[in-house]
């Protein structure tokens, strides 16, 4: 920042901004920061330079982020809380989450598809989704092995299939369905 120490905060960009304000919240060296919206508005380079800052002030400080953007706290964050109408509703160690994700979508790919309403015949099958090109995406409940439903139907209709992916619920899922009580794509 010395390069920018004589010109007025107004003149400064967005990243600048953002990193005078960080700036004023340490220069007391207290023991916990708290961050509210550290990177909204920034272009990439701007948004890694305040990332490093902030995975640097990690090493010394304890670093609250308050946030809406869900990709941000996957990035820098190494637990996360969520609320709703000022109520916790949700806490987890990311890590912990990483490794209880089920699968709550599967998305497949066929050369020779049947109708979508086919698929939703499937055991477990709560709704189709079509992606076009012969890929679809078959919402299921968690915890539901619906790989091998669609391998045996994919071999025994001729639907010469090309893709068995399964999806996991991101934490952009947990939010939507936490705070408005649906799935995302709904």
């Amino acid at each position: 920042m010395a390069g920018v120490g004589q010109r007025l905060n107004g003149n400064l960009s967005k990243g600048y901004r953002q990193r005078v304000g960080i700036a004023q919240a340490i220069l007391h060296d207290p023991p916990v920061i708290l961050l509210d919206e550290p990177t909204i508005g920034l272009d990439p380079l701007q948004l890694q330079a305040i990332r490093t800052l902030i995975g640097e002030l990690q090493e010394n400080h304890g670093v609250i982020l308050s946030t809406h953007l869900l990709a941000e706290v996957q990035a820098v964050c190494s637990h996360v809380q969520i609320m709703k109408d000022g109520r916790l509703v949700y806490a987890s160690a990311l890590a912990e989450w990483g490794q209880r994700r089920e699968s709550v979508c599967l998305r497949i790919g066929l050369n020779a598809p049947p109708a979508a309403s086919s698929l939703a015949e499937l055991p477990g099958v709560a709704r189709v989704e079509i992606l076009g090109n012969g890929r679809f995406r078959l919402h299921h409940g968690s915890g539901l092995a619906l790989q091998r439903a669609v391998l045996d139907q994919a071999r025994a209709g001729h639907w010469d299939l090309w893709e068995l992916t399964p999806e996991y619920a991101d934490l952009e899922c947990i939010f939507v369905e936490l705070t408005l009580g649906r799935s995302p794509a709904e």
